[in-house]
């Protein structure tokens, strides 16, 4: 049986907008565990990855949201230009603000910096990245 990442970050987003933080979770994790027995696309696997760390800080546990985002950071250096730049960036980004709520300033502003320079040589799409950065 063939599993279809798009329909677990679907069901993710959903339970997200109903505020059921632990729904979402369970969703991302039991994605994260298919995306890790098949091998691809890791692409998916490091933005699940961030999804839950991004779900942790809305719990306001952010140690736990900062783990999921370094595995997720992992994920992204190893594919190195084979990974998506919108994954790219936003896996950057938000361990930007990891370390920002770490108050780890130097590493905020390091990954921070690296978001918005992916964000600045995109080509077409949304353009949202580069105005979040800035």
């Amino acid at each position: 049986m063939q599993y279809r990442p798009i329909e677990y970050f679907q069901r993710a987003d959903e339970a997200a907008k109903r505020g059921d933080l632990d729904t979402e979770i369970d969703i991302l994790k039991e994605l994260v565990s298919l995306c890790q027995l098949s091998g691809e696309p890791a692409d998916h696997f490091a933005e699940a990855l961030r999804w839950i760390g991004n779900a942790y800080q809305a719990k306001n546990n952010i140690p736990r949201a900062h783990s999921y985002r370094l595995e997720a950071l992992k994920v992204v250096e190893q594919l190195g230009n084979r990974c998506d730049d919108y994954i790219a960036m936003c896996v950057f980004g938000d361990m930007g603000r990891s370390f920002m709520e770490l108050a780890e300033w130097q590493e905020a502003e390091v990954h921070t910096r690296r978001a918005l320079s992916i964000a600045e040589t995109r080509q077409g799409g949304d353009m949202s990245g580069l105005c979040i950065y800035r």
